[in-house]
């Protein structure tokens, strides 16, 4: 125990002073040197925006012009709190009917689980509809359309050049690309 004691004292002497009181962090610095540039197109590499009730999920194009191709990566898509949804509770499930009670720290402390046992229809139910509910439905796609004079759809390989930075500070992407000879910018 006194060695335990010592060992905490000597910690919390070294963190007292190898901390500066002086130093304030940098937090423009320390939030900017993890922001993002991709310049190929990669469906694993989708960016987003979003503050907790909106969210904004973009391609390569800084829009959703590509859904297909990113769908088996990072998805796109555009959500909002106001987009979620639930399904009616026809069976009247509670919260407390998929409670389960573990012990921790010595008392006993009520918490959600998901049950899979058939014979337990009801709190097996309820499981699964507080697993589905509320749900986010996705609102839909904003993104160009790289129709050519026949009107048939041009694809992602036409996209050269691409640049595109997430600024985490500020909030914003920057995507920039060449298509057709022509530069575009969002």
């Amino acid at each position: 125990m006194i060695k335990d004691l010592k060992i905490c004292f000597f910690l919390v002497v070294i963190i007292n002073f190898s901390c500066s009181r002086d130093s304030e962090i940098d937090r423009f610095t320390l939030v900017n040197r993890h922001n993002i540039e991709i310049t190929q197109p990669d469906s694993l590499n989708s960016l987003s925006l979003g503050n907790g009730r909106f969210a904004f999920t973009v391609d390569i194009t800084g829009l959703q012009t590509f859904p297909e191709y990113y769908s088996t990566g990072v998805p796109l898509g555009t959500m909002s709190e106001w987009g979620w949804y639930s399904d009616p509770n026809v069976k009247n499930y509670k919260l407390s009917d998929v409670y389960k009670t573990y012990t921790v720290h010595g008392r006993e402390v009520d918490y959600v689980h998901r049950y899979t046992d058939p014979k337990d229809s009801v709190r097996t139910g309820a499981s699964e509809y507080f697993r589905r509910n509320p749900h986010r439905l996705h609102l839909g796609y904003i993104g160009l359309d790289f129709s050519d004079e026949n009107d048939s759809q041009t694809g992602m390989n036409l996209i050269e050049e691409p640049e595109q930075k997430l600024d985490l500070w500020r909030g914003e992407i920057d995507s920039r690309f060449r298509i057709s000879g022509n530069t575009v910018r969002y």
